[in-house]
């Protein structure tokens, strides 16, 4: 079982959520690229981008993540 989302968990996930909306083409490397630019570890914001995938928080459509 996930556990409950931290507040810092849940500032992860607004950061990059809002860096998705943001970026012209939010590919993978540039959602971590720029995720790392603020402070989010690589390991963690790839880690965070698989889980709002799974979660329906965003999609994936030809290489790019889209916020829904």
């Amino acid at each position: 079982p996930e556990e409950p989302p931290t507040p810092a968990t849940r500032d992860r996930r607004s950061t990059l959520l809002g860096i998705i909306d943001e970026l012209d083409a939010p590919t993978h490397a540039a959602v971590v690229t720029a995720a790392a630019d603020v402070g989010i570890d690589t390991d963690a914001a790839a880690t965070l981008l698989e889980r709002l995938h799974r979660e329906g928080a965003i999609t994936r459509r030809a290489g790019q993540y889209r916020v829904l």
